[in-house]
């Protein structure tokens, strides 16, 4: 679920933070990163926007950077981390096909 294009995005971001340093480093256009036939959509959307929130929390300095982890990062995925989207997503999937699943509640 996302986890290798999360992995792409982490390869790409530490390839950008060299170049920044060794201008010799070369950073692909593109992403190295094709869907597989696991690689739904709304859990690629959750890893690209996780990625960017916490890319332009480390492009911030000082107490910008504390505001907006709390502000902005902390309340978006602190209580729903990844793994815990995960568990939902899950638990919304097996409800949705299991026909007892309107008995439980």
């Amino acid at each position: 679920m996302g986890i290798p294009l999360l992995n792409a995005l982490d390869k790409h971001y530490k390839l950008i933070g060299k170049a920044t340093k060794d201008s010799a480093t070369f950073v692909p256009p593109e992403l190295n990163f094709v869907p597989g036939a696991g690689d739904d959509l709304e859990s690629m959307i959750w890893v690209i926007t996780y990625a960017i929130m916490v890319h332009h929390q480390e492009d911030l300095q000082g107490s910008g950077k504390a505001d907006y982890k709390r502000d902005g990062v902390d309340v978006f995925y602190s209580s729903f981390s990844y793994s815990e989207l995960a568990k939902e997503s899950n638990s919304m999937a097996f409800h949705g096909t299991n026909s007892l699943a309107d008995d439980v509640h």
